[in-house]
């Protein structure tokens, strides 16, 4: 017998979703009878999109906002901090500052919207910790933040076209450690802790974080830590992307730990992935639902045609020529066409 309660609560009708005809309920301990999110299609509104993003919480000083503009629904994130380019030594105010609006198409499963916001706060930190890593140049003494998003692309590969030869190539434990003095993370000092030699002319290299000289400098889940990095060989180039990509890390699990879905820590690390697994088998029993052989195609029938109106135009002009080069090289190739593409006979 179905429990009615449990469907209540256990639905996708606010966040944007209407169940198939025919759909089948399964039944999970813990949860009750449920209808799995594959089972439903959706039409997502600035209403349900909206009751989605309420469910998230995450950090204190992180804003979720659901948009629409030109008929087009977007997620955005907002985020408070403090000015990473003072230009005295004033305490300033925080400031509201906004990340990049994340494109939802009507059709978007409320999963999919969750991971998206997700997404979107990891990669609006991800702006900042760039920021957040100072060089200061031992000939000239100034400043600069080599990581930042906010780089010239023109000139750095003019340049790097015509003067490849000024890559920095030096492999040597000496200049990795002349460089850390030169760095600093968000008013944190850097010092190096351990140094292990493994196989493969690889080092294990900890890095240890001060607490901040700053008295408002965020992201808490830096202050006196400590940075483990495997070095390819004491390249300072590679030392310097292998420390980014550590920190960035460091930040993206802090993001999953604290982030919540209907007050749940959905992605924290110490869920067990396995759990997951078992649920995902338990939700996709099609060996059994697909034996009604009119919800199977009812099934089919809706799903190509949500991967169907994904396909964007082919277009014209170079673009569209490089990307039908890259199309025709395949006899045979599976998957919805750009709209426009004809495929070459024979």
């Amino acid at each position: 017998m179905i429990n009615n309660t449990a469907m209540i609560e256990n639905n996708y009708a606010d966040f944007g979703g209407s169940l198939m005809p025919m759909a089948k309920s399964i039944n999970v301990e813990a949860v009750g009878d449920f209808y799995p999110q594959h089972y439903y299609t959706y039409n997502q509104t600035l209403e349900s999109l909206s009751s989605i993003l309420l469910q998230i919480s995450s950090l204190n000083n992180i804003l979720l906002f659901a948009g629409e503009d030109n008929g087009n629904l977007y997620l955005q994130v907002g985020n408070i901090g403090y000015e990473n380019y003072p230009h005295d030594d004033q305490l300033h105010p925080p400031k509201l500052v906004y990340g990049r609006k994340w494109r939802i198409d009507r059709d978007t499963p409320a999963p999919e919207i969750v991971q998206t916001a997700l997404l979107a706060i990891q990669k609006v930190r991800e702006h900042e910790v760039r920021e957040l890593l100072v060089w200061r140049d031992p000939a000239t003494s100034a400043a600069s933040t080599p990581f930042s998003c906010h780089q010239d692309v023109q000139l750095i590969t003019g340049y790097l076209r015509q003067r490849s030869s000024n890559q920095t190539t030096e492999f040597d434990l000496t200049n990795v450690e002349a460089l850390i003095p030169q760095l600093t993370f968000g008013s944190r000092q850097l010092s190096v802790v351990t140094r292990i030699p493994l196989s493969d002319n690889r080092y294990l290299l900890e890095v240890h974080l001060s607490k901040p000289t700053a008295k408002h400098c965020g992201f808490i889940e830096f202050d006196d830590v400590r940075v483990s990095l495997v070095l390819e060989g004491w390249s300072v180039a590679l030392f310097l992307h292998e420390l980014m990509d550590a920190l960035i890390r460091i930040s993206d699990i802090h993001t999953e730990n604290t982030f919540m879905f209907g007050g749940v820590q959905r992605f924290n690390r110490h869920i067990d992935p396995r759990i997951i697994g078992k649920l995902s088998v338990l939700s996709r029993p099609y060996k059994k639902h697909m034996a009604d052989q009119e919800f199977l195609k009812s099934f089919n029938r809706m799903n190509y045609q949500v991967d169907k109106k994904r396909a964007p135009q082919l277009g014209s002009g170079q673009l569209s020529e490089l990307n039908k080069a890259k199309l025709y090289q395949h006899n045979a190739l599976d998957g919805h066409m750009p709209v426009g593409y004809q495929r070459i006979a024979g």
